[in-house]
């Protein structure tokens, strides 16, 4: 009768046990898996977000470069009004003169 409620508490006792310390893994692995699936996702979002700066960065230096050459060529077309009126008042100078 000893051997049998010793067998009886081997199977019942030790086993509930194990069941308690394997579940206590599992929700550790569990908390282990989910820490490492939001390291990967946050790998996965830092490369996004390196990409997406590297093409921002990019952009505003084409449109940098292409906002210099536009205020050159506006600053050249003043420069080229002003010699233009210049000659224009010189002709109607001229031709005020002429008509006296």
């Amino acid at each position: 009768m000893k051997k049998a409620v010793i067998s009886l508490y081997r199977f019942w006792v030790l086993n509930e046990r194990n069941q308690i310390r394997g579940d206590s893994t599992d929700v550790f692995e569990i908390q282990k898996q989910k820490r490492k699936q939001l390291e990967n996702s946050v790998t996965v979002l830092r490369g996004r977000l390196n990409a997406i700066s590297k093409n921002f960065a990019k952009e505003t230096k084409r449109i940098v470069k292409e906002n210099v050459v536009l205020i050159q060529e506006i600053n050249h077309l003043k420069q080229e009004e002003k010699k233009l009126s210049d000659k224009l008042s010189k002709i109607e100078n001229l031709s005020d003169i002429n008509s006296n």
